[in-house]
């Protein structure tokens, strides 16, 4: 066991349970050993199936707190795009910073979208984990993607199988949107350095990034944290299988070794090496760790290095 693996106890009351309680517990894992990332042919159609259309974005600044010292907390609403809805987007602006800055996208958890909550009441996660990157001087952004948060509709908990899908692959299309109008709004300010913007998935926002890395071109870098190839089968259009060696941008991931739902040898090292970026600019960083969290200076240090090489230095 390693130091930061705790364990549980339990005492039975009614004797001992029957064997099959006690059996291990077996992920199933889906099974891409056999197969092979789509021909160019149908992978068009499938980026058809994602295809983003600019719209007008008719951008509102709902608030600002400046009460915090390192940033300003800004509350944005666009227009979608799609079903005549409103995106949000919660900006942490670091102060006393020359402009134009460098960006930070970021792209949540499954815990955003399992139930009805509020960034507002959430961001203390972001403050403590992630301040780095405003202490950096950079932006970071969240969007409060489709079925997240303020706009949580459950879709995650729909039945396995048809329904689920479908209802993935909806809301799939729809976060390409939410990522696209984000870089629309940010090309449009005057403080933001829209040629110099990453992005930060962790655990899902990880995992299903691979077509947003293949599509969204105007993204200069990307960090992937707790991520790999997820352990159910996805649509066509979102199979990170089919996207992966389409993705050229520099990436960085970072896991734990002990990481149950994406472990090291049949989910991290496979998404790894499908990735079509040069070997020079891609980089597996793996702590002695599970899922979450990570060691955190060595995180920091790993993902501030990977900004200033890729957003900051590059030409």
């Amino acid at each position: 066991r390693l130091e930061n693996t705790g364990f549980r106890c339990a005492r039975y009351t009614t004797g001992i349970p029957d064997e099959k309680y006690l059996a291990p517990i077996r992920m199933m894992l889906a099974d891409r050993s056999n197969k092979v990332p789509v021909s160019d042919e149908v992978y068009e159609v499938l980026t058809d199936m994602l295809a983003y259309a600019k719209a007008p974005l008719n951008a509102e600044v709902e608030s600002v707190d400046g009460s915090h010292e390192y940033w300003t907390y800004e509350t944005v609403a666009l227009d979608a795009g799609y079903d005549n809805d409103r995106l949000i987007l919660k900006m942490f602006v670091p102060k006393d910073r020359e402009s134009p800055r460098e960006c930070v996208v970021f792209f949540p958890g499954l815990n955003a979208f399992d139930q009805p909550g509020n960034f507002d009441e959430a961001n203390r996660f972001i403050m403590q984990v992630f301040d780095f990157i405003m202490k950096s001087g950079r932006v970071l952004i969240v969007p409060i993607y489709e079925g997240s948060y303020e706009r949580y509709d459950g879709f995650v908990s729909l039945p396995s199988g048809g329904p689920l899908l479908r209802a993935t692959s909806d809301h799939f299309s729809k976060w390409v949107y939410d990522l696209g109008t984000t870089i629309d709004y940010l090309e449009e300010r005057d403080d933001i350095d829209a040629d110099k913007i990453a992005y930060l998935g962790v655990s899902y926002g990880a995992s299903i990034a691979s077509a947003l890395l293949a599509l969204e071109h105007r993204l200069k870098a990307a960090v992937l944290i707790s991520g790999g190839y997820v352990y159910v089968d996805l649509p066509r259009e979102m199979e990170p299988l089919n996207h992966n060696p389409r993705i050229t941008l520099p990436v960085l991931m970072i896991n734990g070794n002990a990481d149950y739902l994406f472990p090291l040898e049949t989910a991290q090292l496979p998404f790894f090496e499908a990735l079509g970026t040069p070997p020079e600019h891609k980089r597996h960083v793996v702590y002695e760790t599970g899922h979450w969290p990570m060691p955190r200076k060595p995180m920091m240090n790993e993902m501030l290095d990977w900004f200033d090489t890729y957003l900051t230095d590059a030409q």
